[in-house]
């Protein structure tokens, strides 16, 4: 064992020794001849989308700050896989290229972000700690999953031969423990637009792309959400209802809450509520409000009371305060259940059942914000 591993310590040196001779910047150019995927260009191909994706993202999360030293780590990122040691030991990708950036002089923030982008390897792995390494982690990541997407591969519950799966974890991972507050839709719809503008596909748009992404991170939110974090599975399927968008950030946090607030009365009152929202508003469509066609003087109060309180609870949200936004609308309870003791939602005249239909679906809208109450067992 002792001559094996001294044997191995005594390769890497040559490596690195030889390795730092080369102009490691100028590596890059060698990418050319590496191949991502077939179909999907070649290395150098990928660090150009990844220079385009890390800059969006770095600014759709907050660090534009961040944004030139991270685009100069996009473009040096893969240049290791061309040097002698990541042959010898793949296993290095990424540490390797951070430390061989070291030695070239360049910036703290360029070469961490470098030697961290490979991590975290799925949900369960470590904590990672640097902010840039993160972003391009995520970028990388996204650029991996728009591409085996774009060319049709398929992920099943047995087979995930591309890591597809755990890289949408590290995703996921990486968005909660560093609290990047976003939207990653639009950020998956961006990767999955620098593969369709430049190669062939199996005949999918990009809309229809970015929804089978969404759909895999629902999938896999989902699964961490129930079998990892041990949330409720019926909290998860309520904190899931925004078919939307995707704040997964939004989505923690907001099932961390409601799952606190879970076993206390006044959330019955909201699941009991919003239960009967829904039952009345299905299959309506989505209805407009007119001022003008309330009619009776419970829904108008109704109507003021929810025009006052809205800026207060999207503030909140906005804010996410979760806890205090429900309250805010539990405060609305005991007009709502007048309006509906009172006032007769379905009214025999359509223009205003149809207006009471809308009032009630703003209602719904409100608390849906939060979570689908509805779905939460009493």
């Amino acid at each position: 064992n002792e001559r094996v591993i001294r044997a191995t310590f005594e390769d890497a040196k040559f490596f690195w020794d030889n390795d730092r001779k080369e102009d490691f910047p100028a590596l890059r150019e060698n990418l050319n001849n590496v191949m991502f995927h077939e179909g999907l260009g070649n290395f150098h191909e990928k660090t150009e989308r990844l220079f385009a994706v890390v800059d969006f993202l770095a600014k759709k999360t907050g660090n534009e700050n961040l944004s030139e030293n991270v685009k100069t780590a996009a473009i040096y990122c893969k240049n290791d896989l061309v040097t002698r040691m990541v042959r010898e030991f793949p296993s290095l990708q990424g540490i390797m290229g951070g430390l061989y950036l070291k030695e070239t002089g360049e910036k703290e923030e360029v070469w961490e972000s470098v030697y961290y982008h490979y991590e975290p390897k799925g949900f369960s792995d470590f904590r990672l700690e640097h902010v840039g390494g993160g972003l391009l982690s995520i970028a990388d990541k996204i650029d991996n999953l728009a591409g085996f997407i774009f060319k049709g591969i398929k992920v099943s519950s047995s087979k995930d031969p591309y890591g597809v799966r755990r890289d949408a974890n590290a995703i996921i991972k990486i968005i909660k423990e560093f609290k990047l507050d976003f939207d990653l839709i639009p950020v998956i719809k961006f990767a999955v637009e620098q593969f369709d503008k430049n190669y062939d596909n199996s005949g999918k748009s990009a809309a229809e792309l970015t929804s089978e992404i969404h759909k895999l991170f629902l999938s896999r939110i989902e699964n961490i959400f129930k079998d990892t974090m041990h949330f409720r599975y019926d909290i998860v399927n309520a904190v899931l209802n925004d078919s939307e968008s995707l704040p997964i950030y939004r989505v923690y946090l907001r099932a961390y809450e409601v799952s606190a607030m879970a076993q206390a009365e006044s959330t019955q009152h909201l699941v009991s509520l919003h239960k009967r929202l829904k039952n009345i508003i299905k299959n309506s469509g989505t209805l407009e409000l007119f001022e003008d066609r309330l009619i009776e003087k419970e829904e108008k109060i109704l109507f003021e009371i929810f025009k006052e309180s809205r800026p207060q609870v999207e503030k909140l949200i906005d804010e996410k305060k979760y806890l205090p936004a429900c309250s805010t609308i539990l405060e609305m309870k005991p007009v709502i259940d007048n309006f509906f003791e009172k006032v007769l939602v379905m009214d025999k005249v359509q223009e205003i059942r149809e207006n009471r239909i809308a009032l009630l679906q703003r209602l719904d809208e409100m608390l849906s914000d939060i979570a689908d109450f509805s779905l939460i067992v009493e």
